[in-house]
């Protein structure tokens, strides 16, 4: 009997979230699409760009908003059977308060498997087709986002950049031709640093002299300003944000960082967050149960989604909060990651241990 009620519960609690992701989903996609429509006439970027993106996009936003979506679909879910009775029902035939959590959690497990798969293998390969078919549009096919870097044109100059990370480079190659495409000049930079009015500051810098195939002779600098119009801003639209990586990706990239004696600790931040995301989802899940047997036991339907929408956007908050406030006082990243959670987590065990 007790099968049929795990069953039936994580059925519900599935039917639910699954209805409240699609919400969620479809709202970020309209507003989403209304925002792509002010690119429109940018380089080639018109109506089906847009679209296109924003399909691309879905399963980022998926994975973004599945927490919520856990929390907002099991409080409806249990509500309802509250509503009707059928808790109570279940509590008669035996089926404790208890028993009630265990089967809720074990409808967290598949919830989590779905949001690791979406994260690992769905959401990083739809985000970087989506940012690049971007940018090649948006820049009339000027700049190309590959695996390896950012391939951009500047007028006569063609430019590879291993790296872009806001108004910092890294690995920054420039191929410069005349007006008869003859190669002039060559240069490589270890990094660089926006100075502002459409100028880098490239640092380790090597400038070959170029007659054509010929090289006639190399000179080395620590630096040399670069004036050029791909300024961050057209960058950014290549930009591959932390929290778009694979783990085994984000992970890789840390280890590069800290070889090369770079600032990690936002990539740190990240890595921990994606893995710590399945505890989220059944710190929700538990939240939402403390709730219904708690302060929303018997409000309407509309209530218990204004709330689970407050506590939702809570957890977003505190989430923010304590990522940067790690970065900043240099704590361990993963206790920014995990501390909203274990936070959420604690405010669930008081309420469940105060109502069961």
């Amino acid at each position: 009997m007790f099968k049929i009620f795990d069953l039936y519960i994580g059925k519900t609690i599935i039917a639910t979230t699954s209805l409240t992701l699609a919400t969620l989903v479809g709202l970020s996609g309209i507003i989403k699409y209304v925002e792509q429509l002010r690119k429109v006439g940018k380089g080639t970027y018109d109506m089906m760009h847009a679209l296109y993106y924003v399909l691309l996009e879905v399963p980022w936003d998926i994975s973004m908003f599945f927490p919520m979506a856990t929390l907002l679909g099991s409080l409806i879910a249990l509500g309802m059977l509250a509503s009707s009775s059928e808790l109570t029902v279940m509590q008669a035939a035996g089926f404790s308060k208890l028993d009630i959590g265990v089967s809720v959690l074990k409808t967290a497990l598949p919830l989590m498997l779905i949001i690791i798969a979406i994260g690992e293998w769905g959401a990083p390969q739809s985000a970087k087709l989506a940012r690049e078919v971007r940018a090649f549009a948006l820049s009339g096919g000027n700049i190309v986002s590959v695996r390896s870097g950012v391939w951009a044109r500047d007028a006569n100059d063609y430019v590879f950049i291993a790296r872009v990370d806001d108004e910092e480079l890294n690995g920054i190659n420039i191929w410069s031709f005349d007006r008869s495409n003859t190669l002039n000049t060559i240069i490589y930079a270890a990094s660089a640093q926006y100075m502002g009015d459409q100028v880098w500051n490239l640092q380790d810098v090597q400038k070959t002299y170029m007659d054509g195939s010929i090289q006639l002779y190399k000179e080395v600098s620590p630096n040399y300003q670069w004036k050029t119009n791909l300024e961050p801003d057209k960058l950014s639209i290549v930009t591959v944000k932390p929290e778009e990586l694979t783990l085994t990706g984000i992970y890789d990239y840390v280890n590069y960082l800290k070889a090369s004696e770079q600032d990690a600790s936002r990539y740190e931040l990240a890595f921990w967050r994606k893995l710590t995301q399945p505890l989220a989802i059944a710190v929700m899940m538990l939240l939402s149960l403390s709730f219904v047997f708690g302060p929303l036991r018997s409000v309407t339907m509309g209530a218990r989604i204004i709330s689970g929408i407050v506590v939702g956007f809570s957890f977003y908050i505190s989430s923010e909060f304590f990522g940067p406030l790690s970065l900043v006082y240099e704590i361990p990243a993963i206790v920014g990651a995990v501390a909203p959670s274990i936070l959420f987590l604690g405010v669930a065990i008081l309420l469940l241990r105060r109502n069961v």
